[in-house]
């Protein structure tokens, strides 16, 4: 039985966690580590196979201030036959981008394999930041990217692939409703958590507010959905709430992810459509056959639109201005997308660590 060390970003957000259950699910036989906060172990205690590393106990958190917190999971990763560094949004130019590349040049260990799944790179500004990660990309056994922006970038290294998104391949066990269920789930963001989104906050949550009372105003039922706390979904939930005048605030649920992956899913799974600000939500509200109205945080999101030749209605959060709640509902009434083929392609994620796993 190999044993694989695991790189994610661990700040519970529902999208990455379903890059690791993903990962662990389709490998039964492999055992992973994953360091990360000790609640983790409450998030996957349906994986046999993983094996949580607490993050946060007294020693770790002396080691993480006083020398590196990368020295204890390196240690664990020299013990390992191979290490995955997994998640979308991996390689975002910021002010310190050089201490993220030694980080991820530290999960490289010398005569293991190494693997980046899942990742888009970008967006960036310096051609000294791509040359840089051209150089560690070239290290690495394999690295396969979930976009064509960021494939065409490197497509010239041997070792660099594309495949959809990771999460297109989620077993959904769950039974899908006919859309018979009134509920619209609108998935939020906190814009100013963001760099490039600082000046969004004000026009973004009172379009959220417009839509919660269209929706409320068209009989439908409303859940607003966070998919990570510490990027401030909660506050975002709690800032539209404030917005609305009391007869539409108390029409309206809230469901903030925490560590039930299972219970999220139920969100998604149980609507009737999707309002997705989130990458995901509308990922998974395409994955459960749902009419979804993507609004575009970041690139990655139109990204996958373009891939995929998906004709549907979307508006940029930073158009948002003369965005009509009614264009939004009547975007809604439409046939869910057709994403079979990313379903099919998804699996080529795993393709390299397929080969080694069975060797």
């Amino acid at each position: 039985m190999k044993e694989i060390m695991v790189y994610a970003y661990t700040a519970h957000n529902l999208g990455d966690d379903l890059f690791i259950h993903i990962l662990c699910k389709r490998y039964p036989e492999t055992t992973f580590y994953l360091y990360a906060p000790k609640r983790y172990e409450q998030t996957f205690v349906h994986l046999k196979n993983l094996k949580v590393i607490p993050s946060d106990t007294f020693f770790n958190r002396v080691v993480h201030r006083f020398l590196n917190q990368f020295s204890k999971r390196k240690k664990i990763a020299k013990q390992c036959d191979a290490s995955i560094y997994i998640g979308g949004s991996l390689f975002i130019q910021n002010p310190n981008w050089q201490k993220e590349v030694q980080k991820v040049q530290s999960m490289n260990i010398q005569g293991k394999p190494f693997f980046i799944l899942g990742a888009n790179f970008g967006p960036f500004s310096d051609k000294k930041f791509l040359d840089t990660y051209e150089q560690v990309f070239s290290r690495c056994a394999d690295v396969c990217f979930r976009d064509n922006a960021s494939f065409d970038l490197f497509h010239h290294l041997p070792n660099v692939r594309k495949a959809a998104d990771i999460v297109f391949q989620l077993q959904t066990n769950h039974t899908v409703s006919k859309n018979n269920s009134k509920t619209i789930v609108i998935s939020v963001i906190y814009p100013s958590v963001r760099r490039n989104l600082h000046d969004e906050d004000t026009t973004y949550f009172e379009a959220m507010k417009n839509i919660v009372i269209a929706c409320i105003n068209n009989d439908y039922a409303v859940t607003l959905m966070g998919f990570c706390n510490i990027e401030k979904d909660q506050l975002a939930i709690d800032k539209i709430l404030s917005l609305l005048p009391k007869q539409y605030k108390n029409k309206v649920r809230t469901y903030c992810y925490e560590t039930n992956i299972e219970k999220a899913i139920e969100e998604i799974s149980s609507a009737k459509a999707i309002i997705a600000t989130r990458f995901h939500a509308m990922i998974l509200g395409w994955l459960y056959e749902k009419p979804v109205y993507p609004i575009l945080y970041s690139s990655k999101m139109k990204s996958v639109i373009d891939d995929g030749k998906f004709n549907i209605a979307y508006r940029s959060i930073k158009h948002l201005q003369q965005l009509s709640p009614e264009a939004v509902l009547n975007a809604l009434n439409v046939q869910p997308i057709d994403i079979s083929e990313q379903k099919i392609n998804a699996v080529q994620q795993f393709l390299k660590l397929d080969e080694f796993l069975q060797k």
